[in-house]
């Protein structure tokens, strides 16, 4: 199902006018919810009067909408409450597919505009939402007048941006997609997450960082097929990636944006400025939301992650070094990377010879690939940190056993821990 809220604006008009195509096209029903505000607002005589008014343009839509789409299955409700809430509600309840509103760039003036219904739709939904601004744009590749979408995706390379990755074959259910994967880098947060140290140049990236960025962006490029073509690219910019995403999607004529949804809330809405309602409220284009809280999330959780590289980091002790066996256990065809860090240039050829002497074929089994890596650093755990960022680790094991003197076997583990976005595996060595 697909469900479309209205308030009978020529806006609202647009988006249902796609809705409908959508879901002609996809053969499913169509729910269009109209949402009147509570009596407290309105009076109950003048509710009444509304309703009646609404019951009878919900009417009128329907009959337009049956007749302009044939076959197409179509539903009119008017309920009364908050129009977010509702639609949100009602989208969940149905299990929809797509949710779909009207949105008319920053201007006042009707009840599901921009800054107001439909970010705070954006907020809330557990519905994949699409933000309608240009229907024209749309249309024609619905109807199949049209080759190509074009399609613009920013990605932070969270599960959040990974998400909405993982969605686009919805779209493509409906016809080939020209994509481009957009990544908004700032020199400084990027040096900073891969402990590059010296000068930083605000208009380009250090070798390294540009190495580890275009390597993730090809990673998810390839994951990808839309039926059209497929292109990424690393824009270097200090200013938000909000602006820079929307920004660009009018450069290269995006038809649509799309974009994950955090959806944070309370005070961590009020620390973490949301990309995805810069995206919405700047963009000029028809936006598509995909929230990463889904109905399905607790099954997508379960799914298997495909682990290829495995970094363990061991300060050669007795609990380093079980982090190093735990990593020897990897599944079949993953590569593992053993590191070490160590304080000054003096340490390091000592410590390069004690990972060589590790990864000897007589003390691991011969399948598993090992790399050693010796890191000058006096902050280990940031270290550890910043080498699986380099590397692209899926997972990084570290021991501890939460007690004595060595560094690795108490506030590391923590800093790991709280410091890295990849999984952590911690061993604990019961003693």
């Amino acid at each position: 199902m697909i469900v479309c809220g209205t308030d009978f604006s020529n806006a609202s008009r647009d988006a249902l006018d796609v809705a409908a195509s959508l879901a002609s096209r996809l053969r499913l029903p169509l729910l269009i919810v109209h949402v009147l505000r509570p009596p407290d607002d309105l009076g109950v005589s003048v509710l009444e009067a509304a309703d009646q008014t609404a019951t009878s343009r919900m009417h009128d839509e329907v009959m337009r909408l049956d007749q302009s789409n044939p076959g197409l299955s179509v539903e009119g409700r008017t309920v009364t409450g908050w129009a977010d809430e509702s639609v949100v509600h009602i989208a969940e309840v149905e299990k929809a597919s797509l949710l779909v509103i009207g949105a008319v760039g920053h201007r006042r003036g009707t009840h599901w505009l921009t800054g107001s219904v439909a970010e705070r739709v954006a907020r809330t939904t557990t519905v994949p939402l699409l933000l309608v601004r240009n229907g024209a744009t749309l249309m024609p590749w619905i109807e199949g007048r049209k080759k190509t979408l074009r399609l613009l995706i920013g990605t932070d390379f969270s599960a959040v941006s990974d998400q909405a990755l993982r969605w686009l074959p919805f779209l493509r259910a409906i016809g080939s997609c020209d994509l481009t994967i957009v990544h908004i880098s700032n020199p400084v947060a990027e040096n900073a997450l891969l402990d590059i140290p010296g000068p930083v140049f605000h208009s380009r990236l250090h070798p390294i960082a540009e190495e580890v960025l275009t390597r993730e962006l090809k990673k998810r490029q390839s994951a990808v097929d839309l039926g059209g073509t497929i292109e990424s690219e690393v824009k270097v910019s200090m200013r938000m990636p909000a602006v820079e995403i929307a920004r660009m999607a009018d450069e290269k004529e995006a038809d649509a944006v799309v974009v994950g949804l955090h959806q944070r809330s309370g005070i961590d809405r009020l620390w973490f400025a949301s990309q995805a309602d810069g995206v919405i409220h700047r963009s000029s284009t028809n936006v598509f939301c995909i929230p990463y809280h889904t109905a399905d999330e607790p099954l997508r959780a379960l799914e298997a992650p495909n682990i290829g590289i495995v970094l363990a980091a061991t300060d050669f002790s007795a609990t380093g070094n079980h982090a190093v066996a735990w990593a020897m256990a990897a599944p079949p065809g993953a590569r593992v990377v053993v590191m070490t860090v160590v304080e000054g240039q003096n340490n390091r050829a000592a410590a390069a010879t004690a990972l060589a002497a590790m990864t000897g074929p007589e003390a691991w089994p011969e399948n598993v690939p090992v790399s050693v890596e010796v890191v000058e650093s006096e902050h280990v755990g940031r270290s550890i940190c910043a080498t699986a960022e380099r590397i692209g680790a899926d997972l990084i094991i570290a021991g501890s056993s939460g007690e004595g003197a060595s560094p690795f076997l108490g506030s590391v583990a923590r800093d790991v821990l709280h410091g890295s976005e990849r999984p952590v595996l911690i061993v604990r060595e019961k003693v």
